[in-house]
This record gives C-alpha cells, sequence and structure tokens, in this order.
C-alpha cells in the first residue's frame, strides 16, 4: 500500500525547499511535483480538463509501499482572479493526509523576488494574502471532503512539518 501527503500552499511559501529537507532526512520518501508534470498536460486547453488529466498521471506513478509527497497548489492566480484546481484532480491522487504551508504575505513576496531560478508574477503582498487565504480554505474544504487529516504548518517551522509529515504517513 503506498501512502500520499499533499503538500500544498502558494507559489514561494517554501513547499520545495520543506520538502527536499524532508526527502534529504527520509530518502525513502519520493517527492513529485505536480508543477514538472503541468507541463505534460499543458496542451489541454480547458483548465479544469487539465487538472483532472494531472490528477490522474500523479497517481498513476504510485507504487506498492512508496511514501509520495505531492508538492501542489489547490489554488492558482489567473488575471485579476483566481482559478481553484477541481476537487476530482485532488481526489484522483488519493491522499492519505494533507498539509498546507503557511507565511507572511511579505516574507513570500521577498521569497518570491530573491528566487531568480522561477518565472513567476509579480504579485503583491496583498494579494498574496488572498491568495494564501483562499489555499488554506480550499485545503480544509477539500481535506473535510476527503475525510483526511490537513495540518497547517508555518514555512519557518522545519521540525514540525517533517513531524506533522511523519504522522500522516504512519513513519516511526
Amino acid at each position: 500500500m503506498s501512502v500520499v501527503v499533499f503538500v500544498c500552499g502558494i507559489s514561494g511559501v517554501g513547499k520545495t525547499h520543506l520538502l527536499k529537507i524532508l526527502t534529504s532526512a527520509l530518502p525513502s520518501i519520493t517527492r513529485v511535483s505536480a508543477g514538472e508534470l503541468i507541463r505534460e498536460v499543458a496542451h489541454i486547453g480547458d483548465p479544469h480538463l487539465q487538472q483532472i488529466e494531472l490528477g490522474k498521471r500523479l497517481a498513476q506513478k504510485k507504487k506498492p509501499g512508496q511514501t509520495i509527497a505531492i508538492d501542489g497548489h489547490l489554488v492558482l492566480p489567473r488575471g485579476d482572479s483566481f482559478f481553484d484546481v477541481p476537487f476530482a484532480a485532488l481526489r484522483a491522487l488519493k491522499p492519505d493526509g494533507m498539509i498546507v504551508v503557511e507565511d507572511d504575505g511579505a516574507a513570500i513576496l521577498q521569497r518570491r523576488q530573491n528566487d531568480l531560478s522561477r518565472e513567476r508574477e509579480n504579485l503583491p503582498a496583498n494579494v498574496l494574502d488572498e491568495w494564501q487565504r483562499r489555499e488554506v480554505a480550499q485545503a480544509l474544504k477539500y481535506a473535510k471532503r476527503l475525510a483526511i487529516a490537513c495540518r497547517e504548518v508555518s514555512a519557518g517551522n522545519t521540525p514540525r512539518f517533517i513531524d506533522e509529515f511523519k504522522d500522516l504517513a504512519c513513519l516511526a
């Protein structure tokens, strides 16, 4: 039986950083980036269908006995508004638990500006705060619908992140 923990948060909050630390400490965990796989389904024009196909492809990567940490989003900015990732896309992953990573909007803004390795839309701190509020609300709502635990963790609290992940994945 594989175990899947979905780790979400807005772009620049520090999910990838935390997951790199986690997989260094626990190399048996496989990190899967939704962002890397999205390019495989980019040819699908409809964002709703694109997200569902992404969920299917991520689910296909699961192997028996494997612990998977999926790095992704539940809400994405789209121009002047936001796009909620469809529930069906998350449900297709069959997550056993969820962690939503949070931080202050100003800290996220600084992190996004300092990370030159990625192209990110230049969004002000208040928009990042709103995006994060929506991301957390969506995580809690989807976790409830899936009847799984959802833990909120501060980006700056690496030990708690690792402990929560281990707890959700039932790792000693």
